[in-house]
């Protein structure tokens, strides 16, 4: 048997209407004045504290699964291969 659910909004808020600022709002809990990330394009700094970092820390594994666009993953795993 299936159950199918209905969820409906009728009072939503973002951060921002731009993709990626609301992606790293939604990342590190805080808003674009405070990360910085105001337009698509621009990436995450890797000093920036996201849930993600505080998982690891807690013991957690993690991986990035599907679109990010906020940190260079790809410049760091060039790194870590190279390096």
């Amino acid at each position: 048997m299936r159950w199918h659910r209905e969820v409906r909004y009728d009072d939503f808020h973002v951060t921002t209407p731009v993709c990626m600022p609301n992606r790293a709002s939604f990342m590190t809990g805080r808003m674009p004045s405070v990360h910085g990330l105001r337009h698509n394009g621009c990436t995450l700094p890797h000093r920036a504290n996201t849930f993600v970092n505080v998982l690891a820390a807690g013991g957690y594994r993690r991986a990035s699964i599907g679109k990010s666009d906020l940190q260079p993953f790809l410049d760091l795993l060039m790194a870590r291969l190279s390096g």
